[in-house]
């Protein structure tokens, strides 16, 4: 009989591996996906065998959410959230359980959203902060550099093809690359980095582009995009002071090609860079840059990606390594988001992702409650409100009115983009909810959502 709560009053005596006694009971919570309460033993007990130090912890589907020191017969008081437990009894979503999300999408009602609760919840889910983040991110990278050699060996493919931006997929994308060649016994040679500057590529983007491909000694090959784009609106009679979705979508269809023809030229496989919060959001150019022959960072949000690259600098910096990588990685960390094709005014970007969008750690949080949980709107708004406005620390960074726009942003997109997911190439899963078009998340194409 399954049961959401479990109160376990224990006698677990202090010995030097009562931490293996605690791994059983987060093991059990996790294994049947339940909260565990564990009430120990006080130190007013007997000692004439044991010493007990009055523990008390609480287990929330294996996670340890609240816990007294030891040596204390302190109350513990947490929040616990049954809809975690019984969101995963079934883990097989039907497709009315995945349109969820826009139930009551128009008249939501959610609780008192600023009364204090006694937990928080981790702004970053996507990111693992209880181990060292260089080597979190090192093993992140492996896997995937791991199976883009694999990938490689099944085709035959001696070189990888890759675009090149100076953002932060691309430079990602771009590491994952780079280790790819040591695992195969191959050299930076083996690597084709193309530039496609086009009719809105900032001089930043281009300098950090060839900073980093110095720093990680790989030769630039850079192809400017503007005359063939102006030849092509021309074919199309499309009047190039009109900036509209063609004048976008036309360069990064036309990089798109550029790159699968040289990969033919080379026995190559193109890379692709288009990360897991933009396929959540439908935030690229269908055959553009949503084309490629693998993409390495489909399993990847952009709050996860910002994380690795940090710590690769970090540590870069830290044992005096590559500096010039380090100096490279921060600059491109510190630059806006933008796919960069609109022209810009004065050579001030004007078209930043994020002021489109919404911030990208709204959005990632809100991605992986509802992929892990199936979290309707209400729940999610709720869990969103109370970590990025009223939360304990008080430190309110948006308000009640910027998280709802992201939050409707969100739904507004995510099933308008599915027909690009539906034909999204091959992508690894790194055990993380992801959107891997061909068995972690089906749902129809042409899927109705009425508001």
């Amino acid at each position: 009989i399954f049961s959401n709560i479990i109160c376990n009053v224990d006698s677990i005596p202090e010995t030097i591996d009562v931490d293996s006694k605690i791994k059983e009971i987060k093991s059990l919570s996790a294994n049947e996906k339940n909260i565990i309460i564990t009430s120990t033993s006080g130190t007013t007990e007997s000692t004439e065998r044991y010493t007990y130090f009055g523990r008390s912890f609480i287990c929330e589907i294996g996670n340890v959410i609240a816990k007294n020191d030891i040596i204390t017969n302190n109350m513990l008081i947490s929040d616990v959230d049954i809809d975690y437990t019984c969101s995963l009894m079934n883990k097989e979503k039907s497709l009315d359980d995945q349109l969820k999300i826009f139930f009551n999408y128009t008249n939501y009602i959610y609780n008192n959203t600023s009364e204090k609760l006694f937990r928080e919840f981790d702004k970053f889910p996507y990111i693992n902060r209880k181990v060292n983040a260089y080597n979190y991110s090192m093993h992140i990278i492996n896997i995937l550099s791991v199976a883009l050699a694999k990938r490689m060996k099944a085709i035959n493919a001696s070189n990888i093809v890759i675009g090149v931006s100076g953002g932060l997929d691309s430079t990602i994308a771009l590491l994952i690359s780079k280790k790819t060649t040591e695992f195969l016994s191959l050299t930076s040679n083996n690597i084709k980095a193309i530039s496609m500057p086009g009719l809105g590529t900032t001089d930043t983007s281009n300098t950090n582009t060839v900073d980093l491909l110095n720093s990680l000694s790989i030769k630039i090959n850079v192809i400017d995009i503007k005359n063939s784009i102006t030849n092509h609106f021309n074919d199309i009679r499309h009047d190039i002071n009109n900036t509209n979705v063609t004048y976008e979508n036309a360069q990064a269809r036309e990089r798109t090609q550029i790159l699968m023809d040289i990969a033919n030229d080379c026995n190559g496989i193109v890379v692709g860079t288009g990360d897991l919060s933009e396929i959540a959001l439908g935030f690229s150019t269908y055959n553009g840059d949503q084309m490629s022959m693998y993409n390495v960072n489909a399993s990847l949000p952009k709050t996860l990606i910002r994380y690795i690259l940090n710590a690769v600098a970090d540590e870069n910096i830290k044992n005096q390594l590559n500096i010039q990588l380090a100096n490279t990685l921060k600059n491109i960390l510190h630059a806006k988001v933008s796919p960069e094709l609109l022209p810009t005014e004065n050579g001030i970007l004007l078209q930043q992702t994020e002021d489109i969008l919404g911030n990208y750690e709204i959005h990632d949080f809100v991605l992986y409650n509802y992929l892990k949980f199936n979290f309707d709107y209400n729940k999610l708004l709720d869990l969103t409100l109370r970590t990025f406005v009223y939360n304990n620390n008080s430190n309110k960074l948006y308000n009640e009115e910027y998280i709802k726009n992201c939050l409707n942003i969100f739904a507004n997109r995510f099933y308008k983009a599915q027909f690009k997911r539906s034909v999204s190439p091959d992508s690894v899963d790194i055990g993380l909810p992801n959107l891997n078009a061909h068995f972690s998340f089906k749902i129809p194409s042409d899927a109705e959502v009425k508001f």
